[in-house]
């Protein structure tokens, strides 16, 4: 028996809200009272901010004036000058994107999505008036806005500043160029995770064990994964760490102009042979790989609720 007809619900036999609208309601009820309202979810965001300005204001002060010397006399240098600044935005990026406190911030922003539907028991109360696909397409898109909406506020403070530091039309040009593609980064990034933050939180009726699971899977595994690849010399296990499947993804769509190959031991995933998923194509096969799989998980997870 299912545990619909267990606790005497019955199917909706009368007329629903039309569908966007069924699902904008429960997308933004999960973000004003799930997401947005945690203290969790505040903090750990302002943080971010926070590092992001102290980074940000020596730039602000140091760069223009450096990139504007009259001691460095001709053009070509300068325009290396920026070509060198626009990589550093990039990588900037990257290092804020993947860093341990963004995954751990995910972590506690989607863990609690549907598991604590689960836990007391209203999902029954929802598939009465809606249907499950409504559901997840609700609830997808309140995580999928909150991850995008955080990873986008960073790079654009990093690109306010990086753009206003400088007083060449060159220089904004590269700069918003590089933005429009890390938007793009952040759109791919943002879509995964939250499909597989939805499968993980599907999967437990306990929220706190879902939050962990993300952040064990994205920071510890990833490493043990590494440690293999290294050990048994099989750079099939590199597309396994998370941080490495971002790097090849995010610098093949802002190529790198500058050689940072130095920085391969201290950043992860920067292009220096270190790197083992060189090919994008590799990346976003895993990418999809873990989407299409989330997605089919959490939907038959669902679906054994309501048969």
């Amino acid at each position: 028996m299912s545990v619909i007809k267990k606790f005497g619900y019955q199917n909706y036999t009368g007329n629903y809200y039309p569908r966007k609208y069924r699902i904008w309601q429960l997308c933004w009820f999960n973000l004003r009272e799930r997401i947005w309202n945690q203290k969790s979810v505040i903090i750990p965001l302002v943080i971010l901010l926070f590092l992001a300005f102290i980074i940000l204001i020596p730039i602000t002060f140091i760069v223009p004036t450096l990139v504007n010397s009259p001691f460095l006399g001709s053009n070509p240098i300068q325009e290396e000058l920026i070509d060198i600044f626009n990589d550093f935005f990039t990588l900037i990026i990257y290092v804020i994107l993947t860093n341990p406190l963004i995954f751990i911030l995910f972590g506690f922003i989607g863990g609690r999505i549907i598991s604590e539907d689960i836990e007391y028991k209203s999902l029954e109360q929802y598939f009465t008036r809606m249907r499950r696909t409504d559901y997840l397409i609700g609830k997808f898109l309140s995580i999928f806005i909150s991850y995008f909406f955080t990873l986008f506020l960073i790079s654009f403070v990093f690109y306010y500043f990086m753009s206003s530091a400088f007083a060449f039309s060159i220089f904004d040009e590269k700069i918003f160029s590089t933005f429009i593609k890390v938007t793009i980064f952040i759109f791919i990034i943002s879509l995964t995770l939250s499909l597989f933050m939805l499968a993980l939180s599907g999967a437990t009726d306990k929220k706190n064990y879902a939050a962990l699971m993300f952040i064990i899977i994205l920071l510890i595994l990833g490493d043990i994964f590494e440690v293999f690849a290294i050990l048994l010399d099989n750079n099939f296990f590199y597309i396994f760490n998370p941080q490495d499947v971002m790097a090849a993804i995010l610098f093949d769509i802002v190529p790198l102009k500058s050689d940072f190959s130095g920085l391969g031991g201290f950043i992860s995933g920067v292009p220096s042979g270190r790197l083992a998923v060189n090919s994008f194509f590799e990346a976003m096969g895993a990418v999809t790989l873990l989407s299409f799989s989330s997605m089919l998980f959490v939907y038959y997870k669902i679906k054994r609720i309501w048969s």
